[in-house]
């Protein structure tokens, strides 16, 4: 009965979200979950498409464990039972994603909060972790390295002490440093953390979170930080990856705590999934357009597109982009404001200017500016909020686009 119970009898992904946040706030026991539902099979899903709260419910339930003496003991059977029955369930892989990884996490935690040595878990989480962290630039994007490094440093504590000097742990935990080095780069000043696959506006919560100046390079993107700026050039060119977004040459740009383009997102898997076409389109970025911007063949794109040929100034006062040769480039606008494109020598030929605002910063994007027509883009505001931007595609040659703030 027990596999059938967590086939068909399991928490719901919005009590389980629930049962998490009541577990954290103290609103709810480990005692009571355990009792209730971890001996009875049904506190992890055999299968489910997001299991996630479930295994952030087994991370701490293992770091409340750990963490503190309790006056009414839970029955080591009770908790053995738990941990077997979470085994049991489907961790999607071999696909190494989010998921894959937190359930890991929740796997190792639970066999060190029962100190149980499973060298299979152990080896599974640093595969996953290579392949997601890689040179430090995650595959999924930021939310998604947010949401793993979250899960990673609540159960920290109770898997250095019980993995010690384990080669895997130890390389784990250099990967994460990497990791935490990255979010770090792509933040603004305030924390707010660029848009970069299915993502919303988020801040990091990194210890000792430091600001550098100077040239990153990842295998998926350049960060520069500079002067205020911070100027991320991507130009992807990692394997597959199942939340990977049609970034190809796009350019984010924040000064100090404002983003002057921040990048689409997604807002949730709920309104992503009632209108793919919406939230799957590559127009909602702004880089330049291929023939390869559609659902899914924009994928093509990224192999076909290794060598990347859009470079930046950063000076003190603006920076600047340029795109040489014939493109067609995707830039934000306010809803609010008008573009204008006047001729900045009227006796030359190609010599174009266009401006506009957006967001606090100017915009001006000069060069043979053969075309500008208005589009839009859909861009995350928040966890479940979203809307509808103002977008310029500007066909010309030799274009260069500046960017300078406005206020400060």
């Amino acid at each position: 009965m027990s596999v059938l119970n967590q086939l068909l009898t399991p928490l719901d992904t919005l009590k389980s979200a629930n049962y998490y946040h009541d577990l954290c706030a103290g609103g709810c026991t480990v005692n009571y979950l355990i009792n209730v539902y971890g001996s009875k099979d049904r506190l992890i899903p055999l299968i489910s498409w997001n299991p996630i709260w479930n295994h952030r419910i087994a991370i701490e339930i293992s770091a409340q464990l750990n963490e503190a003496p309790r006056s009414n003991p839970i029955s080591k059977d009770k908790i053995e039972i738990y941990r077997k029955s979470y085994l049991r369930a489907w961790s999607t892989m071999p696909l190494k994603s989010n998921k894959s990884f937190s359930y890991f996490v929740g796997a190792c935690a639970l066999d060190a909060v029962t100190k149980t040595y499973n060298k299979k878990n152990i080896e599974t989480l640093l595969d996953i972790t290579r392949k997601l962290v890689g040179d430090g630039c995650f595959t999924e994007g930021s939310h998604y390295s947010l949401y793993c490094s979250s899960a990673y440093q609540r159960a920290f504590r109770l898997l250095t002490n019980f993995y010690n000097d384990n080669e895997c742990w130890i390389e784990i935990a250099q990967l994460m440093i990497k990791l935490q080095e990255w979010q770090s780069n792509i933040s603004d000043e305030d924390g707010v953390v660029a848009v970069i696959g299915d993502s919303w506006y988020e801040k990091t919560n990194l210890p000792d979170k430091k600001d550098p100046n100077g040239v990153f390079r990842y295998q998926d993107m350049t960060i520069e930080k500079k002067s205020d700026w911070t100027v991320i050039s991507n130009h992807r060119s990692s394997r597959f990856s199942l939340h990977e977004h049609a970034h190809a040459d796009e350019i984010l740009v924040a000064k100090n705590n404002r983003w002057a383009i921040k990048g689409s997102g997604m807002p949730s898997y709920k309104q992503v999934m009632a209108k793919p076409w919406r939230w799957r389109r590559p127009r909602n970025h702004f880089s330049t357009e291929s023939i390869f911007d559609w659902y899914i063949i924009w994928r093509i794109r990224k192999l076909l597109n290794n060598i990347q040929d859009r470079k930046i100034e950063i000076n003190d006062n603006d920076m600047n982009i340029i795109d040489q040769g014939k493109k067609t480039i995707r830039l934000p606008i306010d809803n609010l404001h008008n573009w204008t494109l006047t001729d900045i020598y009227p006796e030359s030929v190609g010599k174009d200017r266009l401006r506009f605002e957006h967001n606090g910063f100017i915009f001006q994007v000069a060069g043979d500016i053969k075309e500008v027509r208005e589009c839009y883009a859909w861009i995350s505001d928040n966890y479940k909020t979203y809307n509808r931007s103002r977008t310029l595609r500007v066909t010309g040659v030799d274009m260069k686009t500046t960017i300078k703030s406005v206020v400060g």
